[in-house]
């Protein structure tokens, strides 16, 4: 299917369809919609088209009533966002492309499975089809939050990009030198308890869930290979096993509920905080840097390391403690 609206705002044509009209104009959107035999489905595929006079960008959103959306073309905005709903989804050939918006794919049902990249699901997007995604997304977001489990086999994206869904397992995970988001309405843990590097990306890692990130003890700990990271869960402790420095951004890494656990270890470089890392109760803190010489670095007051009642234990050659404070109740250790 390939959408062409033209420069003055007047339209859109859509390649391949039975009929191409105008539904109705609402609030100043147009709304368009085409019938189709769309991938020999037979079904509707309903086209929506939203613009806005004196912008350049468009933004448009491709629904399919609990059909297959199936694409064999080119699927392009200049430089709006793209919107596809469907309960399963193949991309066949063409390219999905936008030059700075969004691209949305994500299943119609509640409650719908997710795989990427061979992980299991019902709305899967395989390596072949996320190649088509064009590079020059300002976002990719797969998935939503009323999702099922989601499944993530190893991948590379060129564009930063969210998932989100039910519980999540994933391996092999990368984005370059672009910020990944993980949002779990249950825990996010690797595909099998090993040491294989999970989720890479140079830029930031934003993990949240409603239950453990991770898992403590052996090979349990999500594994990772990313610059700055931001964490938090409602219903779990954060287990977690670095291979590099790393920098604690964003609003830190955080446990709110249950009396959950952090566990942050580093096998190479510094450990530096921007914010804060803060266990919920009783729950405790075990941040390990275990490379020759390298630093637990605090830098203002915004760098707490904090739990309510729980033991804090601190494993690093170096401490430079500049700001922030080291607050608990309960047992504290400082150890090379």
């Amino acid at each position: 299917i390939f959408v062409n609206v033209d420069s003055s705002n007047n339209g859109v044509t859509m390649y391949n369809g039975v009929y191409n009209k105008q539904v109705s104009t609402i609030n100043g959107f147009d709304w368009w919609q085409s019938r189709d035999d769309v991938g020999g489905v037979g079904k509707s595929l309903r086209v929506k088209l939203y613009y806005y006079k004196g912008m350049e960008g468009r933004r448009w959103r491709l629904e399919g009533p609990k059909y297959s959306f199936w694409a064999n073309d080119d699927i392009v905005s200049g430089s709006g966002d793209i919107s596809i709903t469907a309960d399963v989804l193949t991309l066949a050939n063409g390219n999905i492309t936008s030059t700075g918006g969004a691209l949305t794919l994500q299943p119609l049902s509640t409650d719908d499975t997710v795989g990427i990249s061979g992980g299991a699901g019902t709305f899967a997007l395989s390596t072949t089809e996320i190649d088509l995604l064009s590079d020059g997304f300002s976002s990719i977001t797969i998935g939503k939050t009323n999702s099922g489990v989601v499944d993530i086999d190893a991948i590379t994206f060129t564009d930063p990009v969210t998932i989100r869904g039910g519980a999540m397992s994933v391996t092999g995970l990368a984005a370059g030198a672009n910020n990944i988001t993980l949002t779990s309405t249950a825990a996010i843990d690797e595909d099998a308890d090993n040491t294989t590097v999970d989720i890479t990306t140079s830029e930031t890692l934003s993990l949240t869930a409603e239950g453990a990130i991770g898992a403590t003890g052996g090979s349990g700990p999500l594994d990772l290979t990313v610059g700055t990271l931001v964490a938090t869960t409602n219903a779990g402790g954060i287990f977690l096993l670095e291979s590099n420095a790393l920098i604690i951004g964003g609003t830190g890494v955080q446990t709110t509920a249950a009396n959950a656990a952090i566990a942050i270890t580093l096998t190479a470089g510094n450990l530096t905080l921007t914010d804060d890392i803060t266990a919920h109760g009783s729950g405790t803190v075990t941040l390990a840097v275990l490379g020759g010489d390298a630093s637990l670095i605090t830098g203002d007051g915004d760098d707490d390391i904090a739990s309510t009642s729980g033991a804090i234990s601190i494993t690093a050659d170096r401490l430079a403690l500049v700001g922030g404070t080291i607050a608990s109740s309960g047992a504290l250790t400082l150890q090379p």
